[in-house]
């Protein structure tokens, strides 16, 4: 096995939930996602557990605000685009 294909294996990440576990969890959830009742109770969750773990919530909206500055940067822009053409 070359380097490159270790590298590949290493990388795949082993899944302990079993497949139609997964497949039945998924299925809910879209059967689900439109269902008001749901939603509210839902969003009411989870403003729950922000309130409870401010210091996690804090860090992943950091994570998730550097992450979406990183892709901005590498989309390029409309604005280039429509001068180039």
């Amino acid at each position: 096995m070359s380097e490159k294909e270790e590298q590949i294996v290493e990388t795949v990440k082993e899944l302990k939930t079993p497949v139609y576990i997964r497949n039945a969890t998924k299925a809910y959830y879209e059967r689900k996602k439109n269902d008001p009742e749901f939603m509210k109770k839902n969003a009411d969750n989870a403003r729950e557990w922000r309130a409870k773990n401010k210091e996690k919530h804090n860090e992943y909206q950091k994570q998730w605000n550097a992450k979406q500055k990183k892709e901005k940067k590498q989309e390029p822009s409309s604005r280039i685009d429509e001068i180039k053409n």
